[in-house]
């Protein structure tokens, strides 16, 4: 999909549907844990004008509660959507089922540090991704890095040239998109073509 074709239904879309706000990352936060991280807060505050130990001690409490109160709800909410996610697959609801799962998952991060090969520590990103590439040349028993690039230009230039669609070809795949699949890499969602 071209990016004249792209920009224009993104436009459209944000016209007429508008965009639906993020729920909330953190939906066992509650009013009562910000109150008492608030408190907590406050307090933390006083200790550090004051320098007393009564004041640590009151911050101290209050560090404790937030901690607990904030624990045991999320522990609480989890608990909930585990056995949510559970009844889904029970009753073979499976695209509830999945969502559960995909709304759940947490985000996979790079690792800040690694060792190199002869066990010291390496920080900068580029160096770790240079570290991982040998790492797994190794293991899959890669004599020499193979270049991407290159494997993509060779297999291009091997096809045979295809026409275009025409408008006829393309209204006929447009109106059989399957509803809630995954966008594609221009991430519009099949609804919003259609």
């Amino acid at each position: 999909m071209g990016t004249d074709t792209k920009t224009a239904i993104v436009d459209a879309a944000r016209d007429v549907i508008q965009i639906q706000g993020t729920p909330p990352r953190n939906e066992w936060w509650d009013e009562e844990c910000k109150k008492i991280t608030q408190e907590k807060n406050e307090a933390r505050k006083k200790w550090l004008r004051l320098k007393t130990r009564i004041s640590w001690n009151t911050y101290f409490n209050k560090r404790n509660q937030a901690n607990k109160v904030c624990t045991q709800k999320k522990k609480k909410w989890l608990s909930n959507k585990i056995t949510q996610i559970e009844k889904y697959q029970r009753r073979t609801e499976n695209k509830k089922f999945f969502e559960g799962i995909q709304n759940y998952k947490q985000q996979v991060t790079l690792p800040i540090i690694c060792t190199d090969a002869e066990d010291n520590v390496i920080s900068q990103p580029d160096l770790i991704l240079e570290r991982w590439k040998d790492y797994f040349c190794k293991i899959l028993n890669i004599s020499e890095a193979i270049d991407v690039q290159t494997i993509i230009r060779e297999c291009t230039n091997n096809q045979p040239q295809i026409p275009l669609p025409s408008y006829n070809e393309i209204c006929f795949i447009i109106n059989n998109l399957k509803l809630n699949k995954a966008a594609g890499s221009d991430n519009n969602p099949t609804t919003i073509i259609q």
